[in-house]
């Protein structure tokens, strides 16, 4: 070999063998699904209404990018759940060009330190950061146990409840407030919480009740306690403005200023007097034209009568029944004498004399 080619031999010997490494195929390794991660975290929500903005999961790649053709299942659960509460609404969605969204997201207890779980097969799962699930309260009433409805229509109860009357399906006593289970789609405007029973008005008018009903104080036509809202029988056309709770009655007042009450009361000051049986509880009308003048209405303490508010400040008093003292009032029923009405009907009562 020629001293020339000799000297240049090893050189091209490299080339080559560098030549042929380059050859090898070095493509990069493709994206793929790896794991989740939240794009838009949950915030403090008021309980039972969606959280906002909906939360977004995101379905990453190995190297962080959004696989942006990805449709994966994704599900969200409660991670961190320091109240107990539950979360409902749709939980499981299939990813859109990489995300994932949740826009109707429930959690029915107050708290702090919420956390959600995202998860999907085969994927790295991602947690939240903590929220906060608010009580924003309009209206508290408090009898035997105490009722509140919030700012955006949700009820909660606490307290005693031996009878039903915190409305979440049980007779549990609860230390924290819980849910009312109300029937789909109803919202209340305002709660009044008795002895062992709690009602609630929605905003349109109709009236809910729930708890103690052995003196038909529900004023759904039974002596049946009620563990959640049922709703009161009301004449046609009735809706109710409030409603305001006894121990074993109750009485409501329309947009108009009428006054119905139903169940029946304490004749001894120890159970509850049935004498007539007849089913439908009885509206109140006062002298004078003062029905219409009536804002608000509650049973009085004694059970024995019905304390009516005026709009100038002054009381008034109905009975339903014979001779009676309730707050300083002296009462006679009308047409009819004793008895417990089961529903509102429209018996007619006179008031005979009213003291401040």
């Amino acid at each position: 070999m020629p001293a020339v080619l000799r000297e240049h031999v090893p050189s091209m010997l490299g080339m080559g063998l560098l030549l042929a490494a380059c050859g090898h195929d070095l493509t990069p390794a493709q994206p793929r699904a790896a794991k989740l991660a939240f794009l838009v975290e949950p915030t403090r929500t008021e309980g039972t209404v969606p959280i906002k903005p909906g939360p977004q999961v995101r379905i990453l790649d190995q190297f962080g990018d959004t696989v942006p053709d990805a449709t994966n299942t994704v599900t969200v659960a409660l991670g961190a759940n320091p109240s107990g509460a539950t979360l409902t609404g749709t939980t499981t969605v299939t990813a859109a060009a990489g995300v994932a969204s949740f826009s109707d997201l429930h959690i029915d207890r107050p708290g702090s330190g919420y956390t959600l779980l995202a998860t999907a097969p085969g994927l790295a799962g991602a947690m939240s950061v903590a929220f906060r699930i608010g009580l924003t309260i309009a209206a508290l009433s408090a009898g035997d146990h105490t009722c509140a409805v919030t700012t955006v229509g949700a009820s909660y109860c606490w307290g005693f409840n031996s009878a039903g009357q915190l409305g979440d399906g049980t007779t549990d006593r609860k230390s924290t407030p819980v849910l009312v289970i109300m029937p789909a789609g109803v919202r209340f405007a305002a709660v009044s919480a008795g002895g062992d029973h709690t009602c609630g008005v929605t905003p349109s008018g109709t009236a809910y009740c729930w708890g103690w009903n052995q003196d038909g104080q529900l004023g759904d036509g039974t002596r049946v306690d009620r563990r959640t809202p049922v709703p009161v029988a009301a004449p046609a056309g009735v809706g109710f403005a409030a409603v305001s709770l006894g121990g074993w009655h109750t009485c409501g007042v329309t947009l108009g200023g009428t006054a119905y009450c139903w169940a029946t009361r304490r004749r001894d000051g120890h159970q509850p007097h049935h004498s007539g049986g007849g089913v439908g509880t009885r509206r109140v009308e006062l002298r004078g034209g003062e029905r219409g003048l009536l804002p608000h209405v509650r049973p009085s303490d004694d059970t024995r009568g019905v304390l009516l508010g005026r709009c100038d400040g002054r009381l008034r008093c109905a009975s339903p029944h014979t001779r009676g003292h309730a707050r300083g009032c002296e009462l006679r029923g009308g047409e009819h004498r004793g008895g417990s009405r089961l529903r509102p009907d429209s018996s007619r009562f006179r008031l005979l004399l009213g003291r401040q």
